[in-house]
């Protein structure tokens, strides 16, 4: 019994790890929070990134790989519930996926701190029911 609860022992989570190493204070208040409640959500941003990439583009959009996501979730995969995306999380995404992942470096333009987001600092970061960006 004592050896089947240490397989269950993970440790820190991934986004633990990545906020005690990139976070710089560029990120949107409530973003790693997102984050660790979201890690689908930040999985295929990147794959989809690399995959644009791989298709043989040098920069992408990271708010037109996140409105592929909605899309995919609402209509293709007719489901309601949506991916938890909002603006401030997109520019959140790409900063994270650029660190994350060194063939992504300079994939995105990020043009303005994520933490400038018109909504309060507080709700930077979806929260859980929000579908809209």
């Amino acid at each position: 019994m004592q050896q089947s609860q240490q397989t269950l022992s993970l440790g820190p989570s991934p986004v633990d790890d990545w906020r005690a190493k990139y976070d710089d204070g560029t990120y949107p208040a409530g973003f790693w929070e997102w984050l660790a409640d979201n890690m689908h959500v930040f999985q295929e941003f990147v794959r989809l990134a690399l995959r644009t990439q791989a298709r043989g583009q040098r920069r992408w959009s990271a708010d037109g790989l996140c409105h592929v996501l909605r899309w995919r979730t609402a209509v293709r995969e007719h489901s309601d519930a949506g991916f938890k995306i909002n603006n401030c999380a997109t520019a959140g995404l790409a900063r994270l996926a650029m660190e994350v992942s060194p063939r992504l470096r300079g994939f995105f333009e990020i043009r303005q701190p994520p933490g400038s987001c018109a909504r309060p600092r507080s709700s930077c970061g979806a929260q859980r029911g929000d579908r809209h960006a």
